[in-house]
């Protein structure tokens, strides 16, 4: 019954994350979709959304969150992890590349 919260890769939406989503409901996980439909924004605009959707999960679960995320997904999900511990039990990554991250600056 553990909550987990699922992030697609750059260019792609909860659809892509459908049919991991279902199955980790069907086996007893309490998944979330990221209410993202396309991944194609600024990424710390992304997060800042992802952090939100985590902190309400959080609430309403009572449990730190897991994160799932895929290629950029799981980039975000680091940065998430890393920007807010509180909120996260773990990070699982699929085909995510993980050398030194560098945000953009204006």
């Amino acid at each position: 019954g553990e909550p987990v919260l699922l992030i697609p890769g750059f260019m792609a939406g909860d659809y892509l994350m459908l049919e991991l989503h279902r199955w980790l409901k069907r086996i007893g996980y309490q998944s979330h979709l990221s209410n993202i439909v396309w991944n194609n924004d600024c990424p710390d605009k992304t997060a800042r959304g992802l952090a939100q959707r985590a902190r309400r999960l959080r609430e309403e679960s009572g449990q730190r969150l897991r994160v799932i995320g895929h290629s950029l997904g799981g980039m975000l999900a680091k940065s998430l992890v890393q920007d807010h511990p509180d909120l996260f039990d773990r990070v699982i990554t699929l085909g995510s590349p993980f050398r030194s991250m560098v945000k953009a600056h204006p």
